[in-house]
């Protein structure tokens, strides 16, 4: 080879090697840079979930609260109006956000009502710790671990809260699956 092509054989190689070089070190800074903004993306998004879905949480409470004074659903735990209980439960679900169902049960464990009717009676739930805590340690604004529901088969996390009569005792207790 001549002195002119080994001079321009070095210099390509030198540009060749440049260019990869810079090409190399683009790739590694944008794939720092999307590492962040995605990680700081994914932060916002899951503190704006987490707002969320308390505000959704608090809400759903509220309601199975409010629900665990009517006398309906104390009526459905003597055997009374279980029909009108679970259309109340029905419609209580619809209006809820993020609920799949609603049921009343005894402090057998026992379901009484139901959004899902041909479930009453067919539903146990005296093991589940959401059900102790409200039936036998006298808990209100309970949230349950993440389970497989008995009433759907579905994973959820189950909202539970008492029903109390007239005097303030427990005498059942409500739950919504999310």
């Amino acid at each position: 080879l001549s002195l002119q092509m080994k001079f321009f054989f070095f210099l390509f190689c030198i540009i060749v090697l440049g260019m990869a070089t810079l090409v190399f070190v683009n790739a590694k800074t944008v794939t720092r840079t999307m590492t962040d903004i995605e990680g700081q993306s994914m932060s916002l998004l899951c503190q704006a979930m987490t707002k969320d879905i308390t505000s959704t949480v608090k809400g759903n409470m509220k309601l199975l609260g409010q629900l665990g004074t009517m006398p309906l659903l104390r009526g459905a735990l003597k055997g009374e109006q279980a029909d009108q209980a679970n259309a109340l439960l029905a419609t209580m679900v619809k209006g809820m956000t993020g609920s799949d169902y609603a049921n009343v049960f005894d402090l057998q464990g026992t379901s009484v009502a139901s959004s899902n009717a041909p479930s009453v009676g067919k539903i146990k739930v005296p093991d589940r710790d959401y059900f102790q805590m409200v039936s036998r340690q006298n808990k209100t604004d309970v949230v349950s671990k993440a389970i497989i529901s008995r009433t759907t088969g579905k994973a959820v996390i189950v909202l539970a809260q008492p029903v109390r009569d007239a005097a303030g005792a427990v005498v059942g207790v409500i739950n919504t699956g999310m």
